[in-house]
């Protein structure tokens, strides 16, 4: 953890809906997206059911495979 620009940034189960899981392992990564969610974060995976979540979030999402693209 000590390279530049790296740093681990623990869930916050509060930040999700009501209706959210709050201890769906997901639902935790969605958590540390929403903490940056003033900054536009795209989150990275592949999950179908993750990238819905999020875009219902208003978080962006790309696949690795969209990535590997560009």
């Amino acid at each position: 953890m000590d390279r530049r620009n790296v740093k681990m940034v623990l869930s916050n189960p509060e930040l999700l809906p009501s209706d959210f899981n709050k201890k769906s392992p997901d639902n935790s990564i969605l958590t540390v997206a929403l903490k940056f969610k003033h900054e536009n974060p795209i989150l990275m995976t592949s999950d179908n059911g993750l990238q819905v979540k999020a875009n219902g979030l208003g978080i962006a999402t790309i696949s690795l495979k969209e990535f590997l693209r560009r």
